[in-house]
């Protein structure tokens, strides 16, 4: 029974948080209050009641569409919003320590944000990067034995990328790389250690040039690929 009520209570907690993200995602680019105002439809700005923003659910039962202005509503949201509890589903089941199931729940729900936001803009918001390194600051005061593999990660990550970054930037002169994929990196090195950011930046970049060999092949220019968004995934 224990179990069961923290099962519910994680995965409630990400459905809320997932639509918290969705919220993020849209109101940190274009430089919107977060906290002291309330949802509304981004298409007729007309706010949406409490009833009427339940996670997932709101979006079955109104068909994909807004109730004011029947326009459709991005599949992002309903995806966000199942795919933040089934993240943090994942990790309670790791038996990890509290601490570090709550940093994870923290690290995770940024990057889920980065994760849209750089898809659609390009850019990683320095705000974002401020939150994770404040959430890995605090976990470090209170577990001191990490700072090794914290400093390894980061400086692992920084050091592959940053070189990979000068040498195609030479090669074709041209930044290749945004100084916020750098920044990225270098938090993201901190949580997960040496080997696993290594293995991060592999799959990222492997991913990566996937998509940009799809897009090249269908006669694209001027690719521009989200790594903020690789590596966050």
């Amino acid at each position: 029974m224990d179990d069961l009520i923290i099962n519910l209570t994680i995965i409630i907690t990400g459905l809320i948080l997932g639509s918290f993200i969705n919220v993020l995602a849209y109101r940190i680019p274009k430089g919107l209050p977060i906290i002291f105002s309330r949802s509304f439809c981004p298409k007729c700005n007309v706010s949406i009641p409490i009833y009427r923003n339940i996670p997932v659910i709101t979006y079955i039962l109104q068909r994909g569409k807004c109730s004011h202005c029947n326009e459709s509503i991005s599949i992002q949201y309903p995806i966000v919003e199942l795919f933040t509890p089934i993240i943090f589903y994942f990790g309670i089941n790791n038996n990890w320590p509290i601490d570090e199931y709550i940093l994870f729940m923290w690290i995770t729900s940024i990057l889920i944000t980065i994760s849209i936001i750089d898809l659609k803009t390009l850019t990683i918001p320095l705000l974002l990067m401020i939150l994770m390194f404040i959430g890995q600051m605090i976990f470090l005061l209170f577990n001191l034995n990490v700072i090794h593999d914290m400093f390894l990660g980061s400086a692992f990550g920084l050091g592959y990328l940053g070189i990979t970054f000068l040498v195609t930037s030479i090669i074709y002169k041209k930044q290749t790389l945004g100084y916020g994929d750098l920044l990225l990196v270098l938090l993201i090195g901190g949580w997960l250690g040496p080997i696993n950011i290594l293995i991060c930046i592999f799959f990222s970049s492997l991913s990566g040039l996937m998509i940009w060999s799809m897009q090249y092949f269908n006669n694209s220019k001027n690719i521009k690929l989200p790594f903020g968004t690789y590596l966050s995934i």
